[in-house]
């Protein structure tokens, strides 16, 4: 993968004095996710799960990104169980969504 890039501007970040962990952190999630959704796209599914478990590990807040989720799942467990874990949140939203009428 190329992260020479993302090691080259936070070593400028360094030189420049905005390098801080909280920068670090961010810089190296949003690259990781970035990175992930481009894997996904080739259809690679082991540096699609590498990509957004390493962005998860640098930021996790990303846990609230259901795209992150959705994606990682898929990349994970494959397509067809995929498909079936979003048949079954639909209906288990459908069913709560009842529940509260």
């Amino acid at each position: 993968m190329c992260l020479d890039f993302v090691k080259d501007t936070l070593k400028t970040a360094v030189d420049a004095g905005y390098y801080n962990r909280d920068f670090a952190r961010n810089t190296w999630a949003k690259s990781y996710e970035r990175l992930g959704f481009a894997a996904y796209r080739k259809r690679d599914a082991k540096d699609t799960r590498y990509c957004f478990v390493r962005a998860l590990a640098f930021q996790p807040a990303f846990i609230a990104n259901t795209g992150i989720l959705s994606l990682l799942f898929e990349a994970t467990f494959g397509k067809h169980i995929s498909d079936y874990r979003k048949v079954l949140w639909s209906c288990m939203r459908a069913s709560l969504a009842k529940l509260r009428r």
